[in-house]
């Protein structure tokens, strides 16, 4: 059951990591976003805008990395593809600091054959500590969080990547809600960041 959300997993990291430079895109969206196919909405922190998967504000994205790493920009496209077809909704970005754009990536996929309730966490937490241990995801902790909508499966780590000079700081909610998990990617340079976001991200969210 978790073994393609676990690839999604590390997809979504990897295009979080995305180094670019400049202002926002003047098309970039407001603070509130939502998915209707799946009934969720919440609200973005303050200075962060949502970005389409694809479209004009997308292609920016890709230009601005492009700058710094050429081979980025085909990388970021192909894995921005496949994330589409799994299932990848929501593509959000937060102020630009140390030459990175924090950024909140969702990813909603079916959670046919889950088990439910504390099960879930039990057999969500098992899997994915030793399936992402063995992709290079680094001092991997999780925890059960309790939210407003209810409770998550979070879990945090660090990644080193190719281009950037210190570990990308990273936060995943797994979020079941009846026929469907939600998967909220949070990176930034700072676990600090990530778990504010995270916090607000939650408080705010809710199944329509």
């Amino acid at each position: 059951m978790f073994r393609n959300n676990i690839r999604l997993m590390v997809i979504t990291c990897v295009v979080g990591a995305t180094v670019v430079t400049g202002a926002l895109p003047s098309g970039a969206s407001g603070r509130v976003v939502i998915d209707k196919q799946d009934g969720l909405t919440f609200s973005l922190p303050a200075k962060w805008s949502q970005v389409p998967l694809n479209g004009n504000d997308f292609l920016y994205f890709l230009n601005q990395a492009a700058i710094h790493n050429p081979a980025l920009k085909s990388a970021i496209t192909t894995e921005m593809k496949q994330m589409a077809k799994q299932g990848a909704k929501i593509f959000a970005v937060g102020p630009y600091q140390q030459n990175f754009l924090s950024n909140i990536n969702v990813i909603v996929v079916s959670s046919a054959g889950a088990p439910t309730g504390q099960a879930f966490f039990t057999a969500a937490q098992a899997q994915l500590k030793v399936q992402l241990t063995s992709a290079g995801f680094k001092d991997l902790k999780f925890k059960v969080a309790s939210f407003p909508f209810g409770k998550a499966l979070e879990g945090t780590y660090h990644l080193g990547l190719t281009g950037q000079a210190k570990p990308v700081q990273g936060l995943q909610l797994y979020i079941l809600h009846k026929s469907r998990i939600a998967i909220v990617t949070f990176t930034s340079l700072s676990q600090t960041t990530d778990l504010s976001v995270a916090t607000s991200v939650g408080r705010s969210w809710h199944w329509t």
